[in-house]
């Protein structure tokens, strides 16, 4: 128990490190969390500076954070694949509600990208090509980032365990199930804005498109 708690603990202090806080800070002298979105990551980040290089400084630490909270929790069990997913999604946590900036964070995609590199690497494929149909047909960054991750955390619900031991996973405690639901439930909660904003315009627009007719 002492070592699952270390996990969670050590996952939550990595990944509330607010790299993209810091940045902005220092290459704008601007607090991110009062311009653009608001959000503590590295979309707003380059939109804030309008600098590629903050912006992808702010991506690779960020998975870093994941993958590194990851590493730390499998390092405490000799290599426990439990550990690592405990410790990656308090990662993801603690970068969506960082105890430094009064829990105002990030949206957690790319901690959470490290740290399934770590626990099963094909999370992260099998997100890319969902986010990339879902942003075909809808044309905006975070409703896609919604909708990739809420439809993977339903595959993660109904996949069956034993599939995935087919595709180089620990099947036999569902592991991979329950890690994935969970750390894609840890993004949607701070998606339930961009989910609001993205069906009230599409309700407006449809109400318009009505009156028109």
């Amino acid at each position: 128990m002492g070592r699952i708690a270390l996990s969670v603990f050590l996952g939550y202090v990595v990944g509330s490190f607010p790299t993209a806080y810091l940045l902005v800070r220092w290459k704008s002298r601007i607090d991110i969390r009062n311009v653009g979105s608001g959000n503590v990551g590295t979309l707003n980040s380059f939109l804030v500076t309008r600098s590629w290089l903050v912006g992808g400084i702010v991506l690779v630490v960020d998975i870093l954070k994941g993958a590194g909270a990851a590493a730390i929790g499998a390092g405490l069990a000799d290599g426990s694949m439990l550990y690592a997913a405990l410790a990656g999604i308090s990662a993801t946590v603690g970068h969506n509600y960082p105890v430094w900036l009064a829990f105002r964070g990030g949206r957690g995609l790319a901690p959470a990208a490290g740290a399934a590199l770590v626990v099963y690497w094909l999370i992260v494929p099998a997100w890319l090509v969902l986010w990339t149909v879902a942003f075909a047909f809808i044309r905006s960054v975070n409703p896609a980032n919604a909708m990739a991750s809420g439809l993977l955390l339903l595959a993660g619900a109904v996949v069956p365990a034993e599939a995935y031991g087919y595709l180089g996973g620990e099947s036999d405690d569902g592991l991979i199930r329950w890690f994935t639901v969970a750390i894609m439930g840890v993004i949607l909660l701070r998606h339930r804005d961009t989910l609001k904003e993205f069906f009230t315009k599409r309700k407006r627009s449809v109400e318009e498109e009505m009156r028109a007719q």
